[in-house]
């Protein structure tokens, strides 16, 4: 290392273990700062830079009166022409400060010693990068005004000091107080905030400046922007396991509270973007789990950890072995989407959440990756996105309504909110409808020159939803009519798929050719003209008086997951007439008992239907009589059994009851043929 002679002020270059005693300065760099090659040249000017000149000067003085000889100023004792030295200085930086006898502090800004402390927190020296570490590692630092006049030491300036910058004063005594700490014995996420509110010129520093903060090495590459703060949390993760690095949140929002269920799922990496994410993180430390450890390691795939994710209601979130410093008794845990591949994505825009020690205990620990980039954008497929499949050669796609885009190259109609502000939007909470415009081709020869497809999805539950399409052609605006005679005419289907762990709407369009396609096509048809009629008649004014529909229509019940109160009514309607108050207190039970402890309950609707049908084939009778006929009867025990054991079986023997039974099939033909075409969705 170079050292300044401070009775020559000349560079002499010492092995670091025999640098002799000296003093170090920090200081914020102004516009006429003295360089490494004008301090080694004879025909120094000190009119040239003076302001730069003198704080060297005064630095190697103020050095002489406490009877060292040398002092290392930053702006002359490094070659920054050379990128190997620079990047060397920038990784030994740390130790040259924690090293030097004395670390004199030059705030420019504070014009005199004299009524310094009212103005100390607002000096600029305490907004930059740089200067975090040379407050931290130095043994001795004392605070000089402008005039060079002493305004107090890091230890009688504590208060004021922590005030400023947020750091425990345990941090900022000095040696002699004999109660020296070394920062690195706080937590990854406490030292991160203390850089939250710092700046630096390069966003490449932001990084840089904290690599002795937190004993890391690693080479510099200025250009790579803000990936160079990634890869310094990388190397925290190589180096400690310390979970608290993973408990930062989006800058501007509570740091913890409840989870926010606003539309916008924004997936992004486990790793915080910059320093900035852990404003609030500075009273969060390391959980101490007897007899649990919580190792993770970086891999090609991303974090692996052996974490516990608890699943909730609304989504996943893993649970960190870190708490904070006032939290006895509850956990930090990470908002987390589990992706098609198996992998977790942190949901960005969450906060921490708190969870409580019995959570945790009943929550099994399991290997798990988590994604520390984004993926690519034409690989990620957005969860409630449509697929467009089968579109006739004789039909486009004009346009769509507003709030959604079609890809002609992925067949994909997408939400335009699935981007927010660069990040990736994978949960759709709310309803929407779509309207698709498809236009013939050409359009003069054909009796429409519009074809509208519209698709509705409807939120029943957290995990759960009503889909309905249909189909209208029109001619200058007007609906066609008689379109069901013309040889040439289209119809559409919806249905739901499971695309690799994602929900999507497959949309298919196709035309009325032949008999055996229209055959085949028959009963997707009914099904989503089902699904319309309930959602205009069922849906908006679901009681009492119109739930017996959902008795009749089995498809779209059996996928729902029950909310309570709908959950008692058909417990009431299939079982008894809802006229006895007893009968209905005991069916509230039976409906809080188990969709308490079943949090799909799609079996129970089948068992519903079992009783509705075998209660209709057992006939009149005393309504005790009735009910202990239906529980004896061994039809309702098999058919009980068989929904347990397996909702598909269960559902076709009971679709083959339902089309058979008298009063269901004129029903659905009624509504087939008088009611589909004329109800709007």
């Amino acid at each position: 290392m170079r050292l300044l002679n401070a009775n020559t002020i000349k560079l002499e270059e010492f092995n670091e273990a025999d640098a002799p005693p000296y003093a170090i300065l920090s200081h914020t760099w102004g516009s006429q700062e003295v360089t490494f090659q004008e301090i080694q040249g004879d025909g120094l000017v000190p009119g040239s830079k003076a302001a730069g000149y003198e704080k060297i000067s005064r630095t190697c003085r103020q050095a002489l009166k406490q009877g060292l000889g040398y002092a290392w100023v930053d702006t002359c004792c490094i070659d920054k022409s050379s990128s190997a030295e620079l990047s060397e200085a920038i990784n030994s930086m740390f130790r040259w400060y924690q090293n030097a006898w004395v670390c004199y502090t030059y705030l420019s800004d504070v014009p005199s010693a004299v009524g310094a402390k009212s103005i100390l927190s607002k000096s600029r020296w305490f907004t930059r990068g740089w200067t975090l570490q040379e407050l931290l590692a130095p043994r001795r630092l004392v605070f000089f005004a402008a005039d060079w006049h002493p305004i107090g030491t890091r230890g009688s300036l504590g208060e004021l000091v922590s005030q400023a910058t947020g750091i425990p004063g345990a941090f900022l005594r000095d040696d002699g107080e004999g109660t020296y700490k070394m920062p690195r014995g706080a937590s990854v996420a406490q030292r991160m905030s203390w850089a939250s509110r710092r700046q630096t010129t390069r966003p490449e520093d932001l990084a840089y400046c904290l690599l002795g903060i937190f004993g890391i090495n690693m080479p510099l590459l200025y250009g790579e922007g803000r990936n160079a703060f990634v890869r310094l949390q990388e190397e925290i993760i190589r180096h400690t396991d310390d979970q608290s690095v993973f408990a930062w949140a989006h800058p501007g929002e509570p740091t913890i509270g409840s989870r926010r269920f606003d539309g916008d799922a924004r997936v992004g990496s486990l790793l915080a973007p910059s320093p900035e994410y852990f404003g609030g993180s500075g009273d969060i430390m390391p959980a101490d789990i007897p007899g649990e450890s919580a190792p993770f390691s970086l891999t090609s795939r991303g974090v692996r950890a052996n974490l516990r994710v608890f699943r909730g209601d609304w989504g996943h979130v893993g649970i960190l072995h870190c708490r904070r410093s006032n939290e006895l008794t509850t956990l930090l845990a990470i908002a987390v989407t589990r992706e098609s591949d198996g992998r977790l994505a942190r949901e960005v825009d969450q906060p921490l959440q708190l969870v409580n020690f019995r959570t945790w205990s009943q929550t099994p620990a399991a290997p798990n990756y988590l994604r520390t980039g984004a993926a690519p954008e034409n690989s990620q497929i957005p969860e409630g996105c449509l697929i467009v499949e089968g579109l006739p050669e004789r039909l486009r796609i004009r346009h769509v309504s507003k709030g959604f885009t079609w890809s002609a190259s992925t067949g994909l109609i997408t939400r335009d909110s699935n981007w927010v502000g660069g990040t990736y939007v994978t949960r759709w909470p709310e309803d929407f409808v779509l309207h698709i415009f498809l236009q013939p081709k050409p359009p003069k020869d054909s009796p429409y020159d519009l074809v509208t497809v519209t698709v509705r999805v409807r939120r029943l539950h957290s995990r759960t939803e009503l889909v309905a399409c249909r189909i209208e052609h029109s001619k200058c605006g007007q609906p066609v009519a008689g379109v069901n005679q013309l040889p040439e005419r289209f119809f559409a289907t919806v249905r739901k798929l499971d695309l690799f762990g994602r929900k999507a709407f497959v949309i298919e369009i196709s035309e009325w050719k032949d008999e055996l396609r229209l055959l085949e096509r028959r009963l997707p048809l009914l099904q989503m003209r089902l699904r319309s009629f309930l959602s205009n008649r069922f849906f908006d004014f679901m009681d009492a008086t119109n739930a017996w529909r959902a008795l009749q229509h089995w498809e779209p019940i059996l996928e729902f997951a029950l909310a309570k109160p709908a959950c008692g009514i058909a417990l009431r309607l299939t079982l008894w007439p809802p006229s006895v108050p007893q009968l209905l207190r005991w069916t509230d039970m039976i409906a809080n008992a188990t969709t308490r402890r079943l949090p799909q309950p799609a079996w129970l609707w089948a068992v519903i239907l079992s009783l509705r049908l075998a209660w209709s084939r057992i006939g009149h009778g005393a309504p005790t009589r009735r009910f202990t006929s239906l529980l004896l009867d061994p039809y309702v025990a098999v058919l009980v059994i068989l929904s347990l054991l397996s909702i598909n079986l269960a559902k076709w023997i009971l679709l083959l009851e339902i089309i058979t039974t008298n009063w269901t099939l004129p029903l659905l033909l009624y509504y087939v043929r008088h009611r589909s075409e004329s109800r709007p969705l």
